[in-house]
């Protein structure tokens, strides 16, 4: 069940609300809420099971094929070496045609300490704009 929002609950003063921002019913709360479904490895493969595993399968082997890692032993590198190994989060996103889609992410915060601030900037994405982006999509039927 969808709750409405009535009022928003900020009590800073640096905050501006806009009060046609805020969701009126449910449809327009779902709609702002499909495309945030994504579902951890163990989550996705309680709800959708098989599906799940072949879409996780599917996306490791795509990278396997592409070489994008070289496998080494646990034990080969050194122990300062193996501290700032990177890991890797698998997840499960269903599409809008009800597919399902395996997406790799890996966890770079072990390289945080290694890198310089001026070489590690990087460009962000505003969320208005990736939300605007998805409505604008969404009202002209692009699906891909």
């Amino acid at each position: 069940m969808v709750q409405v929002i009535d009022e928003a609950s900020i009590n800073d003063i640096d905050h501006v609300i806009n009060s046609e921002l805020i969701a009126q019913n449910p449809d327009k709360i779902a709609v702002w809420g499909y495309p945030m479904t994504q579902y951890n490895l163990k989550d996705g493969l309680r709800k959708f099971d098989k599906r799940a595993d072949k879409a996780a399968v599917k996306e490791l082997t795509t990278l396997h094929v592409m070489n994008t890692w070289k496998p080494n032993h646990m034990h080969k590198p050194p122990k300062e070496k193996r501290a700032s190994t990177l890991s890797s989060r698998v997840f499960i996103e269903e599409k809008w045609d009800g597919t399902l889609k395996g997406c790799m992410c890996i966890d770079g915060s072990p390289q945080r300490k290694t890198i310089p601030k001026k070489s590690a900037a990087s460009p962000t994405l505003a969320t208005e704009s990736v939300f605007m982006t998805c409505l604008i999509s969404a009202h002209k039927r692009r699906h891909n």
